[in-house]
């Protein structure tokens, strides 16, 4: 299994290239860049609709320091999970295979 594993994009996530042969990617964190949680909240959430779109079997979020809006609950599980992303926040799940722990 082929995975990629990124972190603090800090809203240049648009600016990646995400590799064709990958089975895997994990974000640790950060996609977003303002700490105001109303700011944070759009940006959070245009992460989200550019991370659907990658054509990759398996996502997983795992959010950080500057995720407030969903610190805040304006952002929910359910606004990654609709969208195919395996959300982890204190928590294990097993992702082909793969046991992973996201805090």
């Amino acid at each position: 299994m082929h995975i990629l594993i990124i972190s603090d994009t800090h809203q240049f996530h648009n600016q990646l290239v995400i590799p064709q042969d990958i089975d895997m990617i994990i974000h640790c964190g950060d996609c977003s860049n303002s700490k105001n949680p109303a700011i944070n909240n759009n940006e959070v959430r245009n992460f989200i609709d550019w991370y659907a779109e990658i054509d990759v079997k398996h996502k997983v979020y795992i959010p950080g320091n500057h995720c407030t809006s969903i610190e805040r609950r304006l952002v929910l599980r359910h606004d990654f999970e609709d969208k195919g992303i395996n959300f982890l926040l204190h928590e294990e799940q097993t992702i082909a295979g793969l046991k992973l722990f996201g805090s």
